[in-house]
């Protein structure tokens, strides 16, 4: 049977609550609930339980080390029509390129097809349903200084969607721990 299924950075319970406590304000818009905030990697589409234990197990060889994140900027997608949701961005990060770039072509080697939208680092706030663009755009005005705290991800999960009707569920199928920096040894002065 097959799954929907996508890979995200899980994100700390405290950067939840900072997120959590600019969700308001803005009519027709349904703020993400606290386990549905997450920084996806890579949207899989349907897979068949071969290529998800494929996935899993090259996933698990992934050896990553943690990084420094922060979340900044607020924006809408889509850009150029009636605005569908409501996202907050991620500051520039070498480190997270670097392992969207991994998780991507782990995927694509297995055989799951490539997504077409361009990978836009994000973490969706609110689905919009007929919300007043005024309002969106007081919205960003006030809280166009927002800035998360610094965090570094610790996990990294495989997530399966289950589409409900009152949005998305998600359901952990695996889960990959991201490892604490190695500490390099200051070199000892001559005497």
């Amino acid at each position: 049977m097959n799954q929907r299924l996508f890979v995200a950075l899980e994100l700390p319970e405290s950067i939840r609550e900072e997120l959590l406590s600019i969700a308001s304000g803005v009519p027709g818009a349904y703020w993400s609930e606290e386990d549905q905030l997450h920084l996806t990697l890579r949207f899989l589409g349907d897979v068949d339980g071969v290529r998800k234990g494929n996935l899993i197990s090259q996933l698990e060889r992934l050896r990553v080390e943690r990084f420094d994140l922060q979340l900044s900027t607020l924006g809408f997608f889509p850009l150029r029509k009636t605005p569908e949701s409501l996202w907050i961005g991620v500051s520039k990060s070498a480190d997270l390129d670097a392992l969207q770039t991994r998780v991507d072509s782990t995927a694509t080697r297995l055989g799951i097809d490539r997504d077409r939208r361009k990978w836009a680092p994000h973490v969706t706030l609110a689905r919009l349903d007929g919300a007043p663009e005024s309002r969106l755009i007081s919205f960003a005005t006030d809280n166009a200084l927002f800035r998360t705290s610094v965090f570094q991800p610790t996990v990294m999960t495989l997530f399966s969607s289950h589409r409900r009707i009152w949005g998305s569920e998600y359901q952990r199928e695996a889960v990959f721990p991201l490892r604490a920096p190695t500490m390099t040894a200051e070199p000892s002065p001559d005497h």
